[in-house]
């Protein structure tokens, strides 16, 4: 069985906004022992699910959300939101190299004039 965590009555309204970090002071109760990393499942106060996060005991950022989505934690997963993320980050890198060199170009004409 996953290991569960359940959230302080209202605390449930930032992770439906999707923001990512679950707080320590925004847990009431853990179910299981989940290991430092381990995947647990997010529940409301009142049981219902949310989302699945990689939980951390020590630290005030307790669990970081993986996914909003009931689907499962694995190496395909990794690999998927990896292609994702180098995708984004070379077009990121892609448009900063334009916007530099347009900038570096319209520069150089104000300095020309």
């Amino acid at each position: 069985m996953t290991a569960a965590i359940y959230l302080v009555k209202g605390r449930e309204k930032s992770v439906k906004r999707k923001h990512p970090w679950i707080f320590s002071r925004g847990i009431s109760k853990v179910e299981g022992e989940p290991a430092l990393g381990e995947t647990v499942d997010v529940f409301t106060h009142d049981g219902k699910w949310l989302a699945k996060a990689a939980y951390s005991p020590a630290s005030q950022i307790r669990a970081r959300i993986w996914s909003f989505e009931k689907e499962e934690i694995n190496k395909a997963f990794l690999l998927s939101v990896s292609t994702t993320l180098s995708f984004f980050v070379k077009t990121l890198l892609s448009v900063t190299v334009l916007l530099v060199t347009a900038l570096s170009r319209q520069s150089q004409t104000v300095c020309q004039v």
